[in-house]
């Protein structure tokens, strides 16, 4: 019984869209809206710094850059010594 309510539905749709060009256009805008508010959450939750994983990533991110800061003035500070 629900495949009817569904098919009814996009029925209608259907002959909205073709009476007038403006309900596709909405139709068209709505999914656009729906994807980007679907790809923000996304963003949200992969590159928010509350996150376990994420936290985890910019730790271990921020170490590597600390050692190689660290081997970078040692290096300087050797040359200068030598100089």
């Amino acid at each position: 019984m629900s495949y009817y309510l569904w098919f009814v539905l996009f029925a209608i749709i259907v002959y909205m869209m073709i009476v007038d060009e403006n309900v596709s256009t909405a139709i068209v805008y709505v999914f656009k809206l729906i994807d980007i508010k679907l790809q923000r959450w996304k963003w949200i939750i992969l590159n928010h710094p509350g996150n376990p994983i994420n936290r985890y990533l910019i730790w271990r991110r921020s170490w590597r850059m600390a050692k190689e800061l660290e081997k970078e003035f040692k290096l300087s500070h050797d040359k200068n010594e030598h100089s």
